[in-house]
């Protein structure tokens, strides 16, 4: 699933590199986020499987590397559009999202999220919406995330609009600011 996902992620880009207009350009960028989503369930489970008596601090770990990557990624891609387009620079993207791939089928090894569970524990493990309907903290939590992170890819979509239309500011300028934005949030 991990190496699927990243390869679905790469090939989107390419197929975003290659779109010729916005219609197009749109699903592929909504699948893109989709299987980027579809990444982390089974890779905080592998983390939670070994590291099982340090689970907290290997999310911490996962979520501060994911931070250091999202503070790099737009500076890399403000610099990469100074020598080439959007299209470029989608395209260059795939590159280390291959590599990660090749890199995680080599190297990791199999595992097994199977343990045996209690029949209560199975049954209601497969139904998603029944712990957030039977416990409001669980579904106000859910609530308050979906919002933050509403307001998050808002930031990232919006600021570089404003910061070029409002500021006239270049794509180098445009990629530190969002980086420090990013960087902001590696710390906590």
């Amino acid at each position: 699933m991990l190496v699927a996902c990243l390869t679905g992620i790469a090939l989107f880009y390419g197929g975003m590199s290659l779109t010729m207009g916005f219609l197009t350009l749109l699903p592929l960028f909504w699948l893109s986020g989709l299987i980027s989503h579809v990444w982390h369930p089974p890779s905080m489970g592998l983390l939670g499987n070994l590291f099982p008596d340090r689970r907290g601090f290997a999310l911490g770990f996962h979520g501060t590397g994911a931070n250091i990557g999202q503070t790099l990624a737009p500076l890399a891609a403000g610099y990469i559009l100074l020598t080439t387009s959007w299209r470029g620079t989608f395209f260059i993207n795939m590159v280390p999202l291959l590599v990660a791939a090749l890199l995680i089928a080599i190297f990791l090894s199999p595992f097994n999220l199977n343990t045996p569970q209690s029949k209560g524990t199975k049954a209601s493990s497969m139904n998603f919406f029944q712990p957030l309907l039977t416990n409001p903290l669980l579904g106000a939590t859910a609530l308050i995330a979906g919002a933050a992170t509403v307001g998050h890819h808002g930031i990232i979509a919006f600021l570089p609009i404003l910061l070029v239309t409002k500021h006239g500011a270049s794509p180098e300028w445009v990629g530190i600011c969002l980086s420090l934005y990013s960087a902001s949030a590696i710390i906590p």
